[in-house]
């Protein structure tokens, strides 16, 4: 059996909801077929060469995750923000509660009141 056919064949399900366990079973699957004479080497080699690949890849990329202060300022409205700081710059309200209000803590709060600033 032609590897390209197995992989246009099953690519949607590789790619899909099964995942890298669906790779691994063809990985087993392919050695097993070995042992019974079903397919060649050249179809184990190829998984073999595709799991690698794939493994390869997953370790190069970049880990998952954003900037914190990005996202706890998307979760405010500008003007909202904007008001509250004011409040506590004035001196109207304590920074305590400013850093509530914006759903930071006090140990993020100078580090977000910054970055608000710098992209009003």
């Amino acid at each position: 059996m032609d590897p390209r056919y197995v992989s246009r064949n099953h690519k949607n399900r590789q790619e899909g909801r099964y995942g890298n366990s669906y790779n691994l079973f063809c990985k087993g699957a392919a050695i097993r077929t070995q042992s019974l004479r079903l397919f060649g080497n050249k179809l184990v080699d190829w998984a073999k060469q595709r799991q690698a690949e794939e493994l390869r890849l997953k370790s190069e990329q970049k880990a998952p995750g954003g900037d914190f202060y990005n996202t706890a300022i998307s979760r405010i409205d500008r003007y909202y923000a904007n008001a509250v700081i004011n409040a506590e710059s004035r001196g109207d309200m304590a920074i305590a509660k400013a850093a509530s209000m914006l759903g930071v803590t006090l140990k993020t709060y100078h580090k977000t009141v910054d970055k608000i600033l710098e992209m009003a």
